[in-house]
């Protein structure tokens, strides 16, 4: 990790579930150019919000899921590496997510259930997603 490798939290203050997840990718910096995520911003069913995304530029890629208020996800799978590369889960409405780049090595069935939150570390992108919060 780099020196400006920083932990993240992206829980709400108030007890609420995640509505929608917003993630934003790009080239990743240093020697390992490769296609990673950049930053996330969560919005709960409470009207909060929280967000992570140091380095935006105009090539990276966006995408963002919209939960149900009843949608829980089935099966969440991260691939990481240097940097994480990827988040991907299904959910129970039969919908599927993904976001991030084809790199780094599987971390298969990290949770299920409804989404709380994020937490990891980042610098210019997110470094490691070490804890999603399932409820």
């Amino acid at each position: 990790m780099s020196e400006s490798t920083k932990p993240f939290f992206l829980v709400p203050d108030n007890p609420s579930t995640v509505k929608v997840l917003e993630v934003w990718s790009g080239w990743g910096g240093g020697e390992k150019k490769t296609w990673v995520v950049k930053g996330f911003q969560l919005t709960w069913f409470n009207g909060e919000h929280g967000r992570v995304y140091k380095n935006p530029d105009d090539s990276d890629g966006y995408d963002s899921f919209e939960f149900q208020s009843d949608e829980k996800i089935t099966e969440c799978n991260l691939r990481s590496a240097w940097r994480l590369d990827k988040i991907e889960f299904n959910t129970s409405t039969g919908r599927h997510f993904a976001a991030g780049g084809d790199g780094g090595t599987l971390v298969p069935r990290i949770g299920q259930g409804f989404l709380v939150g994020l937490e990891g570390q980042a610098g210019w992108e997110i470094d490691s997603l070490d804890v999603v919060k399932f409820k």
